[in-house]
């Protein structure tokens, strides 16, 4: 099942319409890119999807050359197997035409010198592509990003850049079509936006019980996903694991985690957390009007299956394994899933104003973060999580996941919270809307979120 994707499928088919093209494609692994350019390319002829391999680069033409013959394109013994470059320079004086993916790019600088490899790809694009279309794709962010900067071979190469997020939350609905607002917001929140998370998700089981078959099953795809296949680029694996386990659900300040993980100041820590970072898996926040103060900045896991992974079930395997799936879920997950779940919501109304803003719906919108605040005369300090800087103010907006209508007492007791600071704007959000509704704030409901057109 192919989801959403439509902008990045007319970007993919324009530029195989035209000749000589270069095209950057990444983001973090499991993400949908191979089976994005898959599913605009395949119908090609001479369409050459090349993995490369965490070894030398000679394994790596040598791979690169049976595939070609596995499609029928036989590579003369006379061409160098030295490089890509001897490979493309021989492709491109065939009177064919030629779509050919370089996938997992970073796995060619693993073994062999960056520099050489942007350089030889540098040659290869400006050079050799007279009668080729190539696609560079990767899931290392960070590595990836350093071809776009100046003084990389490959800076300005690219006639265009994919960076593939995962799919919004209306977009991933699609996978379980038939769950109401309230149960789509859990799923949501456990299985995130990945296709090949979703594509696992059975849409005539409830949530209980696609947790209890996917994420608690040590066979399938979902926790491996989680238990593995996340962390297959992460520097100081058990480090990382150390690090994600006590983050959690939570959100933790960098010292916090350097005091209980890494007392001794050995680094080894932040060249883990690094790395988190680095693969999108782990996301820094700083509030947006404190910016520049790092004391205020925290850490939390940005991958939602991550996060529940974490959460519940990386320290607990072997209770797993007594007690049974089922079991666990009832004892140990069934209570605080609403808790759990409410802290993920947040991140589904931020996705909300976002496409709000992307698509031009509203225009005054600046910046979606959260806002710290400190009120002198009550002699209290705190967050709001959700808040909208428009051109005129901030938009506080609080957020709750209730099964029930937010009352009035309720909202006042927020809006009192909120007038604690000076705030231009306040909107209440509750998935499943208010008591009363002809109140001086914006009221947005699950309905007003989820079926959003743009």
């Amino acid at each position: 099942m192919f989801v959403g994707r439509q902008k990045e499928i007319q970007i993919i088919e324009e530029f195989a319409d035209k000749r000589s093209q270069a095209l950057l494609v990444y983001g973090k692994r499991r993400v949908g890119k191979t089976t994005l350019i898959n599913h605009a390319l395949n119908n090609k002829k001479n369409f050459i999807c090349f993995e490369c391999l965490k070894d030398t680069l000679e394994e790596n033409v040598k791979s690169f050359v049976n595939l070609c013959g596995s499609k029928g394109i036989a590579i003369p013994e006379y061409v160098s197997r030295d490089s890509f470059v001897s490979l493309f320079q021989y492709l491109n004086t065939l009177d064919s035409r030629f779509y050919i993916v370089i996938d997992e790019y970073p796995y060619l600088k693993e073994l062999n010198d960056s520099q050489t490899i942007d350089s030889h790809f540098q040659s290869i694009i400006d050079n050799y592509l007279s009668n080729i279309n190539l696609i560079v794709s990767g899931s290392q962010v960070r590595m990836m990003e350093t071809v776009l900067k100046e003084g990389n071979p490959l800076f300005g190469r690219f006639n265009k850049i994919i960076k593939l997020r995962e799919l919004n939350y209306i977009e991933a609905k699609e996978f379980y079509p038939s769950y109401s607002i309230y149960d789509s917001i859990i799923m949501r929140s456990i299985f995130g936006g990945s296709p090949f998370v979703n594509q696992e998700i059975d849409d005539s089981l409830n949530y209980e019980d696609n947790i209890i078959h996917t994420l608690l099953d040590e066979n399938s795809m979902i926790y491996q996903y989680a238990d593995k296949v996340l962390l297959t680029d992460v520097s100081g694996e058990l480090q990382a694991r150390r690090i994600l386990s006590y983050l959690g659900n939570g959100r933790k300040k960098y010292k916090e985690i350097q005091d209980k993980l890494d007392n001794k100041n050995t680094g080894i820590i932040n060249r883990a957390l690094d790395s988190l970072v680095e693969l999108e898996l782990v996301r820094k926040v700083q509030p947006i009007n404190k910016k520049t103060d790092k004391k205020k900045g925290y850490y939390e896991i940005s991958d939602n299956v991550l996060r529940f992974y974490y959460t519940y079930i990386y320290q607990n395997k072997n209770i797993i394994q007594d007690i049974g799936t089922r079991n666990f879920y009832n004892n140990y997950i069934k209570d605080t899933l609403i808790s759990f779940v409410s802290l993920r919501f947040e991140d589904q109304v931020k996705e909300y104003y976002s496409l709000l803003s992307r698509n031009n719906i509203r225009n005054d919108i600046k910046e979606i973060g959260t806002y710290y605040y400190d009120d002198p005369i009550s002699q209290t300090n705190g967050q709001f999580d959700v808040v909208i800087n428009c051109n005129d103010g901030y938009e506080i907006c609080e957020v709750k996941y209730y099964k029930d209508p937010l009352s009035i007492d309720l909202i006042n007791h927020e809006v009192d919270q909120i007038s604690k600071i000076k705030v231009e704007r306040i909107s209440l959000v509750n998935v499943n809307g208010f008591t009363k509704n002809d109140l001086p704030y914006k009221q947005i409901d699950g309905e007003a979120i989820y079926n959003l057109k743009y």
